[in-house]
Order: structure tokens, then sequence, then C-alpha cells
């Protein structure tokens, strides 16, 4: 079921991450329809979560993310939520106290581990949970969620393997049947601008996700943004988790051309890569013939330089590689390629990058970056 109130607060390009503003008030109604039922569920899951952390057990999800969550499940009105993965089950209680109020709905939540430190993830789980929440309405499947035959999902909610292609095999198979997506660790705010999650360490997830919501032509809105628009106007409720708000909710949607493309390439890098732990090393690696994607160029030059490849090889590839003067790169491009340089190994070209180029969508998250880069560089 869609919503005209959630397809309101769309609003931020996956390119450069800056919102139009358009959102704002939108998301202000919504939180405010909501604000007595989140006045009570945060302050029943203030007490839970000090239990859950008193446990032993882990609470990683913040709360204006769950309360993100909870607003979605609310307005979409699903039948079947899909959860990916609930870890210890914080954020299930936000999921199955919306579909308690909602009046029914089921959960089923994918988990990869069979037990936490000795205890069966199920017990875990369902432990976890506040006392009067619908227990019956949640499935817990124990296992890869690649292997399992997952239901179309009104709301789909990602929160687990933070890798590229991971994402990717999520974009091929259960992005296209879902009706919202809320998915975890993706953007944070700086000061003046909005970043990919985690782009220090390389490319990952918040890379992948972004790019691939830019070619196919879609926009977002991220709990960051959502924090900044209520100025406040969540003072009522329990202090909650602190945390940077990291998750965006989009539409699902059929990829875009572009977007199965860099699927295929991410993929395919990472079978190799895998291949390459158990000892099968590609006789040759052929880059993506008449390929004019500058990403998948940069993908396929990365894993020569961490396959090995070295010298005249990896040099071929270093004109056609770099992005052309009138390109503009995007959030996502702008962490693929600076790996890049940095795995292959081309310090003039990385330092010519870091000093002059390339052109971003996003300045602020480009000045970041070069000076957090430039920084490494010179061991400060």
């Amino acid at each position: 079921m869609t919503s005209p109130a959630l397809d309101a607060l769309f609003d931020q390009d996956a390119g450069s991450l800056a919102p139009t503003g358009g959102g704002a008030e939108p998301f202000r109604r919504l939180h405010e329809r909501y604000a007595d039922e989140l006045a009570s569920l945060s302050a029943r899951l203030a007490a839970k979560r000090r239990a859950i952390l008193d446990g032993g057990w882990s609470a990683d999800f913040s709360d204006r993310e769950g309360e993100l969550l909870y607003i979605t499940v609310r307005e979409a009105r699903p039948d079947v939520v899909v959860e990916i993965s609930p870890c210890h089950g914080y954020s299930t209680n936000y999921i199955l106290a919306a579909l308690s109020s909602n009046g029914g709905g089921v959960v089923h939540s994918y988990e990869l581990t069979a037990e936490v430190d000795g205890v069966p993830t199920e017990e875990v789980i369902r432990g976890n949970l506040l006392a009067d929440l619908p227990g019956d309405a949640l499935r817990v499947v124990v296992g890869d969620a690649r292997a399992q035959e997952i239901p179309p999902a009104g709301v789909l909610l990602i929160d687990s393997a933070h890798e590229d292609h991971f994402a990717a095999w999520a974009f091929e198979t259960l992005i296209p049947r879902a009706g919202y997506v809320l998915q975890h660790d993706l953007v944070v705010s700086s000061r003046d601008h909005y970043e990919p999650k985690g782009w220090r360490v390389g490319p990952r997830e918040s890379s992948f996700v972004l790019e691939a919501l830019r070619r196919s032509g879609r926009t977002f809105f991220s709990a960051a943004a959502g924090a900044r628009h209520l100025h406040g106007r969540d003072a009522h409720l329990v202090p909650r988790f602190p945390a940077t708000e990291r998750a965006i909710l989009y539409r699902g949607h059929q990829p875009s051309a572009g977007t199965r493309t860099l699927c295929a390439r991410v993929l395919a890098a990472h079978d190799a890569r895998r291949r390459a732990l158990e000892g099968v090393r590609p006789s040759r690696l052929e880059a993506p013939a008449g390929d004019d994607d500058f990403l998948a160029r940069c993908i396929h030059a990365t894993l020569l330089a961490d396959l090995g490849y070295t010298g005249a090889e990896l040099r071929s590839l270093l004109d056609e590689t770099r992005p052309s003067p009138s390109h503009e790169l995007s959030s996502g491009e702008l962490v693929y390629y600076f790996h890049y340089l940095h795995h292959a190994g081309f310090w003039r070209e990385l330092a010519r990058a870091l000093l002059a180029g390339p052109r971003c969508a996003n300045p602020g998250f480009a000045r970041t970056l070069k000076r957090t880069r430039l920084r490494d560089a010179l061991g400060l």
C-alpha cells in the first residue's frame, strides 16, 4: 500500500545528498500525528533498551531511526514486513508496536547466526521484546537470507552486511518487491552537508546504495534530515539512544539499466575476490567491453589492484578510468574513485585529485574527503 504522506518526504538527491526542503513540513506533520504513540513507546523502550544492554545484548539501532521505522509501518499499513537483520531484536520492537497499532500484519525477521553466546537467536530476540507486543506476529528465520524464500514486503528493513555486494543482491532481489525500504547505516549529517556513512574505509553499502538510487532516478528521506527538521519538537520524548542518524527511507522500485550494470560489476568483482581467496585466480580479467560507464571501469581497475596486478596492466587503464572534465561525480562515485586511486598506488594522480579535482555534486563532502585523505597522506 502506498502512502502520499510518506511519498511527500522523498526530497533528498542521491547524487548530492542535498534536500530540497520539500520533505520538512510533511515529516513534521507525520511526527506530530504519531506524537502520543511515540511518547508512550519511547518511555517503554528506554527501560527495555537498558535491560537489553544489561543482559549483554546489542541495541545499536538509534531511536530516531526507530521512530521513522514506526511511522513508516503505521502509514504504509503493510500486511508483511521483512527485516534483514534483527540482530538482538531492538528494532523489531518498533515494527511489532506499529503492527499492533495497525491491528494486524506479520514481520519475517532473517538473522544469519543460529546462536548468540550459546543462546538460540530466536530466544534472544523474543526475550528482548516488550511484553505487550504480539509475539505471534513475528516469524524468525535463521540462516543466510540470500538462501531463503523471502516474501514481498510492504515495508523492508535492511540492517545487515554493510558491503556493496550484499546491497547489490538486495537491489536485484528484494527492493523490486518492496513497497518502502528503510536501510540502515547509509547517510550521516555533517556540519554543512550530508555524507555517506563509513566512507573512510572505502566503498561499501552506503556508496553503492546512493549511486544505485541516483542511477534509477530515486530520491530518499534520511533520518538525519528528519532530526534537523524537528528543531527540538521531539523534546517531549524520553531521552533516546544518542547516535548519528544513519537510516534512509525510499520507495521500492525496479532498478534502471544503469543500476543493473552497477550490480553486475560489483557482484562479479566480489566473486573474483572470493575465488582468489580460495586459490582460484583468473587467467585474465577482461575490462568491461565497450563500457562507457566510469564507475564500472573504476570497479574493474580496483579489482585488478586488489588481485596483485601492477605496472603496465594498471597503468593502461588509468586514462580511461579517469573521469572526464565535464563529469561531475556523485557522492558515491567520489568514494569509489578515491578508493581506486589509493589501491592502485597512483600517488601522483591521487595528489592531483586531492588538490584540484574532480568536480563533485556534493562540494561539502568533497572538501571533507580531500582534507581527510590529505591528512592521511601526510601522516597528520
